[in-house]
């Protein structure tokens, strides 16, 4: 309304006056009105804007306890991943996605470009549509880093929201792993291949977990980690000592091992295991039984070759890196992993907490 009395006020003063100052008046008028109607539009345009990319403040991503018993609220909405790189990040994400679209009776949204769809049997109640909507449009969620954050059990269930972060916790999931280990099924393809592997392993049987020998995967992840900034902010590797101990436990506990070892370093990592191996039979020369444990190495396969006879193992000797911890939690027996990882003190150690990472059953050493 107020725009509209300066207008006519404006037309009023133009018709006052000699005929010559009409037309001056008028001009000048018109000119007062475009600027007026600019300014007008302008902050009529940013207003809606504003109150479009500020949806969160008006209607929170998370709520509290007492809004979730409200049986008004509609559970149809989705929820989406800004998904990172890495084949075990992917791995966290989409498990961490599907446990918390769970959790708040959403629907898990997966891209549809995600490499994941390509190497696992995803579930069938995970809707790849994830191009629906453009990022920026969406409610954004960002995790608290390298720490489990229990708000997401109370997400906004009236809004489609995007999960931003790694959400790199077994907690995230938990309840519903065994619906996970389904959806990180390897397709037929991959299957096939890593299954005529593990047959040509004396003992292996039909595919399956061996009986007679014990199987223990080991992944060496070195590479990037020794990497002068990643070292400066807390990244450490795993050393010889810590091998040799993680080996011993499985030799000392099971019979019949044979060890599995997959490395982006493998000149390292053969002659560790093969150092251990020798260390462990020299010490135990005076038994009865003259078994000398095994290894296996893993070289110039792909990814997913490597990470599905990993997962394929009884048990587990995981060092650093997301990669080795989903190949531990996928094999489902014990598991290893070095405790020492993050460096203490060091910046990455003040964002990572042990017990959100690690479930409660693994070992550290």
């Amino acid at each position: 309304m107020g725009v509209l009395r300066c207008l006519v006020l404006v037309f009023k003063r133009i018709f006052r006056g000699p005929k010559w100052l009409q037309n001056y008046q008028c001009m000048s008028a018109l000119g007062a009105v475009a600027l007026m109607g600019f300014f007008y539009g302008a902050f009529t345009l940013g207003k809606m804007t504003r109150r479009k990319m500020s949806v969160t403040k008006w209607q929170p991503v998370y709520l509290g306890e007492q809004m979730r018993r409200d049986p008004k609220i509609s559970r149809n909405h989705k929820l989406f991943m800004k998904w990172q790189k890495g084949f075990g990040n992917q791995l966290f994400q989409y498990a961490s996605l599907y446990g918390i679209a769970r959790d708040n009776k959403m629907q898990a949204s997966i891209s549809s470009n995600l490499e994941l769809w390509d190497i696992f049997k995803l579930g069938d109640d995970v809707v790849n549509d994830y191009k629906d909507l453009p990022y920026l449009s969406r409610p954004r969620y960002l995790e608290k880093i390298g720490r489990y954050d229990k708000r997401t059990q109370f997400l906004n269930y009236n809004l489609d929201i995007t999960l931003v972060g790694y959400f790199q916790s077994w907690k995230y999931f938990e309840t519903y792993k065994d619906d996970l280990k389904k959806h990180f099924t390897f397709n037929y393809d991959y299957r096939k291949k890593i299954n005529s592997y593990l047959k040509r392993i004396p003992g292996f049987k039909q595919g399956n977990k061996t009986r007679s020998t014990t199987l223990v995967g080991i992944h060496i992840r070195r590479g990037d980690m020794l990497d002068y900034n990643n070292v400066k902010l807390g990244y450490t590797v795993a050393d010889e000592f810590y091998i040799q101990k993680a080996m011993t436990y499985y030799l000392s506990k099971y019979t019949n091992v044979v060890f599995i070892v997959a490395s982006d370093d493998p000149e390292w990592a053969k002659q560790t295991v093969n150092q251990s191996l020798r260390k462990y039979y020299m010490s135990h020369q005076n038994r009865k039984s003259k078994f000398y444990p095994k290894a296996r190495y893993l070289n110039n396969n792909t990814r997913e070759f490597d990470f599905g006879v990993l997962s394929s193992c009884n048990h587990m000797i995981m060092t650093v890196g997301t990669f080795g911890w989903w190949a531990g939690w996928l094999a489902g027996g014990e598991v290893i992993y070095f405790k020492f990882y993050p460096r203490p003190g060091s910046d990455l150690a003040a964002l990572f907490t042990p017990e959100d990472y690690y479930p409660r059953n693994w070992i550290g050493m």
